[in-house]
């Protein structure tokens, strides 16, 4: 195993590289003849030797730094090809940091030079160690690279330090070599040293006990033998802790736990070995029980009382009663068929020990007994005798509702309370000389009387009066309700009605007769102030109208106070009111309509009626356009509301339905006004209408006519007034445009061809409505006439010659003035 010493094992290589400053700089050849920005160069023979730079680029102003405090030496424009830069190193450093660089810094590179070949310093911790230990390895040679072999296998290790820490795990003669190289040079300045290291073997141990486990008190003795070892030395607790020799005298271990044995054993080489074994003492449990109840007929119940030592547990129990049966359960009970003397056992076991106990146990005979009472039922309080009839009792003690008598008899009032149970319990209990007992129990019914009790809400009320009474009897399972001794129901809560019919008021008898289910009944009774019933009924028209409706409440007769409620928080307290209703939710209208009256006697009566309104759509739309110019397209916007259906009137004649409607609108020569109606209607029959008004303006109808079909260039002319027109603007044809009104203009033909011009106008009526008219002209180019003359001067007959040179494509008419022409 290989162990770092001092600082953790790292690659190195390339440490000492040089930096580059500048991206894309220039580069040199190093000592492997390789073009690099970052070269290295190394001198490996024993002498001097000057640094010797050739580059594989051009340098414009070369400046060197050699690193040695030496002045910087400026080279100059430095080529591939040149002779090589070389300089002297006069001090004893081992490398030199060189600096290549531009005079105007755009360049700027670094290398190492290295004067001299590695020398080796290598040595050791120890040259003979133990298997298992360590040495320690130093290489006190620096500013190199570091490679190890510790003759293990044929594999070099390398590290960034020279300072390492190897484990020889096993015995034999190691030669271990220590190489250094200077960084970059691939092994070709490097040196090798080598130290052998022997590794004894230790001692093998082979240590036996005479035992390592055991229960409360351990002891143990033991023996150990090595070969080619002379000393042994045992360890151990309790004192006296040591022992020397290949025998080892018996220990004895009385705490549980786990006590370890060691012997330290020493070879004749001087390394040592060691073994260790524990030896285990379990804690010894201590078996006890008790029992109860030893009368015969009775479960005997054992309770085990063993405990264990500390961290462990009683994980098994085996009993044995005595006669026979056993047990497996750490808390058994044992019924004994017979009276008599048993001797039972107990073994416990924890995990690894075991621990017995026994005791005697007698069973005897039980006493007998018979409960008896001179009534066993009857409604509450009951008074009742209790009695015994018993052998081999010396004792009596009774027990019922709670309180203890002792003799052979009881007198007793039995009492219960509605709610609770009928049945009370006597028990007597009797024991023997010898401590056992025998119970009896003897249940006698004291049933509860039902308790009728009534509490109405009010003792007074308006007719018809189905007040509220609260039943609070207690104790029933029927009732019986009368009103004025007349039957009304058997149910649980009075549902009768007092009714009132006279002008006057009435005192009325309520009766309620509870039978408990054994009969012991009860009854009570209260009286009612009824007072005679108010009729406040009236009526309202039942056919359906449009929204909004407008309805007057009719007169009701006989009351003291009153309050018409019309929903939606509207109410009025005049005898009389009128209302408008008004539906805005799309469908039939239901308004219910309540009166509530009050009597002198403070009677409130109400009666509802029911009006039903139909929704009133609202007609309304928009139009994108109000007025314009022939054909005007309007679109029309339907923001009506609450209709289901509509139909659309364009005011000439035209309709259409639908929610939307566009329509185009055209005038007779005149400006024209158009009324569009849009009637929405609801499924239920209401309707609604509503109008815009749209004005249409006859579309411009300009003409032009220049009176000119075609003529020789340039033609000149002053343009028409054109009627009705207003913000007129000409195009003459050739890309010249005016906006006056009358413009002068002169078209010229400069082609020799005919030249066909398209004049427009454009303007506005007194509306605003666009209009354009066009014409049509044609101006033909005005040739030139001009000749020359051979012979303008001779005797007759003299002949001329005459060259015309005017335009080109054209016919010639030629007049010699002696009355002869040519063409």
């Amino acid at each position: 195993m290989i162990r770092l010493y001092i600082i953790p094992i790292a690659l190195v290589l390339g440490a000492f590289a040089p930096k580059s400053l500048f991206a894309q700089c220039h580069e040199v050849i190093d000592n492997e003849g390789i073009a690099t920005s970052n070269p290295t160069w190394y001198n490996c023979s024993a002498s001097d030797a000057p640094l010797s730079i050739e580059t594989s680029t051009s340098w414009i102003e070369l400046v060197i730094n050699w690193g040695d405090g030496s002045a910087l030496e400026t080279i100059g424009v430095f080529n591939p090809g040149d002779a090589p830069v070389t300089h002297a190193y006069d001090s004893d450093a081992s490398n030199y940091t060189v600096t290549l660089a531009e005079a105007d810094g755009s360049c700027s590179i670094e290398g190492h030079y290295f004067t001299s070949a590695p020398a080796s310093n290598f040595w050791s911790s120890e040259v003979s160690v133990c298997e298992g230990a360590s040495v320690q390895f130093h290489q006190e040679a620096t500013d190199v690279e570091y490679a190890w072999n510790f003759g293990v296998n044929p594999n070099f290790l390398n590290t960034s330090t020279g300072h390492v820490s190897f484990t020889f795990s096993n015995p034999g003669d190691y030669t271990v070599q220590s190489v250094i190289q200077l960084p970059g040079t691939g092994g070709t300045c490097a040196d090798t040293s080598s130290i052998d290291i022997t590794v004894l073997p230790r001692p093998e141990v082979n240590m036996t006990l005479s035992t390592t486990e055991g229960c409360g008190e351990l002891t143990v003795s033991g023996n150990v033998s090595a070969p080619n070892s002379y000393l042994y030395v045992w360890s151990f607790m309790p004192a006296p802790s040591f022992q020397v020799g290949t025998q080892l005298d018996s220990v004895t271990f009385s705490t549980p736990g786990n006590h370890p044995i060691a012997v330290a054993v020493t070879g004749v080489n001087g390394c040592q070995s060691s073994a260790q074994q524990f030896v285990t003492v379990y804690p010894q449990p201590q078996a006890d029980f008790n029992f109860e109840g030893a009368c015969f007929g009775e479960a005997t119940s054992f309770s085990d009382e063993s405990t264990a030592g500390y961290g462990t547990n009683i994980t098994g129990w085996y009993w044995q009663f005595g006669d026979g049966n056993v047990s497996y359960e750490s808390n058994p009970e044992h019924n004994y068929a017979f009276t008599g003397d048993y001797n039972v056992s107990l073994t416990v076991t924890s995990p690894e020990c075991t621990a017995s106990t026994s005791e005697y146990i007698g069973i005897s005979p039980n006493p007998m007994v018979d409960a008896q009472a001179d009534i066993l039922n009857g409604c509450s309080p009951l008074e009742v005798e209790f009695s015994a009839d018993a052998s081999l009792a010396s004792t009596f003690a009774w027990e019922i509702d709670g309180n203890t008598t002792y003799g052979e008899s009881m007198n007793a009032t039995l009492e219960t309370a509605i709610g609770n149970p009928s049945a009370h319990t006597a028990t007597i209990t009797v024991t023997s000389a010898t401590g056992c007992s025998a119970i009896d129990t003897i249940t006698v019914d004291a049933f509860p009387r039902a308790i009728a009790n009534i509490e109405p809400l009010t003792n007074a009320g308006c007719a018809p009066y189905s007040l509220p009474i609260a039943n609070l009897s207690e104790g029933a399972i029927a009732f019986e309700w009368y009103a004025n001794s007349n039957f009304i129901t058997s149910n649980s809560i009075w549902n009768g009605t007092l009714e009132n019919i006279t002008n006057e008021i009435e005192s009325q008898a309520i009766e309620l007769v509870a039978h408990s289910v054994e009969g012991c009944n009860d009854t009570t009774q209260t009286t009612i102030q009824v007072y005679p019933e108010a009729d406040f009924t009236f009526s309202l028209p039942s056919d359906t109208a449009c929204s909004p409706l407008e309805l007057t409440m009719p007169v009701v007769e006989g009351v003291n106070s009153l309050t018409w409620d019309f929903g939606g928080g509207n109410s009025s307290e005049e005898q009389a009111p009128t209302i408008m209703l008004e539906n805005t939710n799309g469908g039939l209208l239901g308004t219910s309509i309540t009166f509530t009256g009050v009597s002198v006697f403070g009677c409130v009566d109400s009666h509802t009626e029911t009006v039903y309104v139909r929704p009133q759509p609202v007609a309304e739309f928009t139009s994108d356009a109000l007025e314009g110019c022939e054909p005007l397209a309007a679109n029309f916007e339907n923001v009506s509301s609450d209709a289901d259906s509509y139909t659309w009137d364009f005011g000439n004649g035209i309709t259409d339905d639908g929610p939307t409607a566009s329509h185009a609108f055209y005038t007779d020569g005149l400006v024209q006004t158009y009324a569009i109606t849009l009637t929405a209607y609801d499924d239920l029959g209401c309707f609604d209408t509503d109008t815009l008004t749209v004005t249409v303006y006859p579309a411009a109808d300009f003409t032009l006519d220049l009176g000119v079909e075609s003529a020789c260039s340039p033609l000149e002319m002053t343009l028409p007034v054109i009627d009705g027109a207003e913000n007129v603007a000409w195009d003459f044809g050739d890309g010249n445009t005016s906006n006056e009104v009358t413009p002068d203009y002169a078209w010229e033909n400069t082609s020799g061809g005919l030249d066909n011009y398209v004049i427009s106008v454009t303007g506005e009526t007194e509306h605003g409505c666009s209009g354009l008219a066009v014409d049509l002209i044609t101006v033909k180019p005005q040739p030139v006439a001009s000749f020359s003359t051979i012979g303008l001067s001779g005797c007759e007959p003299l002949s001329s010659t005459f060259t015309s040179s005017g335009t080109t494509g054209t016919t010639l008419s030629w007049d010699f003035g002696d009355g002869t022409n040519d063409i």
